[in-house]
């Protein structure tokens, strides 16, 4: 998900880069509220197709925000990281990247939550556990979107081959076929393949040629911003064409996935500019909601499972549409302020120390 830009001047110039990553984790969170929302609350079948039509705006608007983080991450190691040397950048992948997610995911091994069922401890032996919590480091299935982390730290492990063949007398034609690969080499869901690790290695590789020499880079952003923001709403409504009349592959290719990154890629590059543009305008709170978007993104798909599973008590079910849009959005603010309150608590209990826990 990337580093906090850096301190002093640096992080001056790039704090609507930080901002921007305080954008892509609510786009997570929404994300997953709207699937849940509709999953568990929505009448089922031909008469819940009003609610899946919210699913659809939903997919169309937050689906793979991780591209986001991917491209976040590539831009900030050649901007900012590199400097700092690679002994540095190696230690706080172990240590606040990998170490934080070995711990929660020990942590979501021992107990899940089912929206409708509760809190569920491990009661199966020692020795499916530790077969158990295997599997989930290396397949990033403690929560469903841990697979992320698997992926990022294959693209931290590939960062110097990338950057030789970015910076070789054939960059120009790496850096073609790294953009155009993710066009063809679609994500697989929540499964880590071949497949998904070329699609994340080609949108992390764009970021590392954008990070460095950045801020001429991104006079191409202003250059073409309205292109960009054409881009991003023509590829919208198709995308969300193809979701309606359910269309998806193109022989092995998913269409869906290909315009997605399209469509985020077109959309980061006009965001952040108008970031940019706007820097004495950012808010605070989008800086309090970057600077702990680890720790929200490795917590708040359980707190959605609580509310979930607490509004399943309270509320009579099916919802109408109205209230399934107001439920994503109150269980979304419960899972980001619950995650974010977690995190405050750790950091006053363990100051520094607590992002070797949450990668805060």
């Amino acid at each position: 998900m990337g580093e906090k830009a850096a301190s002093g001047s640096n992080k001056s110039y790039l704090r609507p880069l930080h901002a921007f990553r305080g954008l892509a984790i609510l786009d997570i969170v929404l994300l997953h509220a709207f699937a849940g929302a509709v999953y568990f609350f929505a009448a089922p079948g031909a008469e819940g197709i009003s609610a899946l039509r919210l699913k659809y705006v939903s997919e169309t608007l937050f689906h793979s925000g991780t591209i986001y983080f991917a491209l976040i991450s590539g831009v900030l190691f050649t901007a900012v990281l590199e400097s700092r040397g690679w002994r540095r950048f190696t230690y706080d992948k172990l240590a606040k990247v990998l170490l934080p997610y070995a711990l929660m995911s020990l942590l979501f091994t021992s107990i899940t939550m089912e929206a409708g069922v509760g809190l569920k401890l491990w009661d199966a032996g020692w020795i499916p556990f530790g077969h158990a919590y295997l599997a989930n480091l290396l397949n990033g299935r403690a929560l469903n979107n841990y697979w992320y982390i698997p992926v990022v730290m294959v693209l931290f492990a590939l960062t110097p081959l990338l950057l030789k063949l970015l910076r070789s007398r054939f960059g120009d034609f790496c850096l073609l076929m790294f953009a155009v690969m993710p066009l063809f080499l679609s994500r697989t869901g929540s499964d880590i393949t071949l497949q998904m690790l070329g699609h994340f290695t080609g949108i992390y590789a764009v970021g590392l040629y954008l990070g460095e020499d950045y801020g001429r880079k991104r006079l191409l952003f202003t250059r073409w911003r309205w292109v960009l923001l054409a881009i991003a709403v023509f590829s919208t409504i198709i995308l969300f064409c193809l979701y309606e009349n359910n269309l998806e592959f193109l022989g092995p290719v998913s269409v869906r996935e290909s315009l997605t990154y399209v469509q985020r890629m077109a959309i980061a590059g006009f965001v952040v500019e108008a970031l940019h543009s706007h820097e004495d305008l950012l808010p605070r709170w989008l800086d309090k909601v970057a600077d702990q978007a680890f720790a929200i993104y490795f917590l708040h798909l359980f707190f959605l499972l609580v509310s979930c599973h607490y509004l399943l008590k309270w509320l009579p079910t099916p919802v109408n549409t109205i209230g399934v849009l107001l439920i994503a959005l109150a269980i979304a603010l419960a899972a980001l302020l619950a995650s974010m309150a977690v995190c405050y608590l750790l950091k006053t209990l363990l100051g520094k120390r607590s992002r070797y826990i949450v990668g805060a």
